[in-house]
């Protein structure tokens, strides 16, 4: 996370794992790994400039319409159809 944001882990502790996805296309391979964290509070993000043009924090309905990662749409549902039912 810290290489990311900027944001070093101190309180609640590190991320609790969720589960790891193998995503395959023909032009690529990887793992997603996800994690989830509920921060205490709203954190001062940093992004480097020659990495990154911005960020924002969205809602998992505003990311679908993003789509910023391949196979995201499954992750988010796999994610939140785990914790709903």
């Amino acid at each position: 996370m810290y290489e990311e944001t900027g944001y070093s882990i101190q309180d609640p502790g590190p991320p609790a794992y969720f589960k790891s996805a193998f995503v395959k296309h023909p032009e690529h391979r990887f793992i997603y790994h996800m994690y989830n964290l509920k921060l205490p509070k709203a954190i001062q993000i940093k992004i480097e400039p020659y990495e990154h043009q911005a960020y924002r924090w969205v809602t998992p309905s505003e990311a679908l319409g993003m789509n910023p990662v391949d196979d995201l749409p499954q992750c988010i549902d796999m994610y939140y159809s785990t914790k709903t039912g």
